[in-house]
């Protein structure tokens, strides 16, 4: 189970609000918020495919059986949220830090 930090957030001009943050009920795209330690909504499960990409679920989704836990997104519109949805998720390159 991880963390998800925007490297974005933190290089360019200081923000609090730069860790993946998933919303209750699961409806809502992911946000960015700041880091509440041992909170189930700022933890993801990362799941490595064959081709070595991974798709990334919600532990708050999971833990609450909530239909969507999967983060989605297009991929090919710069302006686009990610959502989530049930199933599978879009699978996405991790780079270690």
């Amino acid at each position: 189970v991880y963390t998800i930090e925007s490297i974005y957030k933190l290089k360019g001009k200081a923000c609090d609000e730069r860790f993946l943050t998933a919303p209750i009920g699961c409806k809502d795209a992911p946000y960015l918020d700041i880091y509440r330690p041992m909170n189930s909504s700022q933890r993801w499960i990362l799941i490595k495919n064959s081709a070595g990409l991974y798709q990334i679920r919600s532990l708050l989704c999971a833990q609450n059986n909530e239909r969507n836990q999967f983060i989605k997104h297009s991929g090919s519109d710069n302006n686009s949220m990610a959502y989530f949805t049930g199933g599978t998720g879009t699978p996405f390159q991790l780079n270690l830090a």
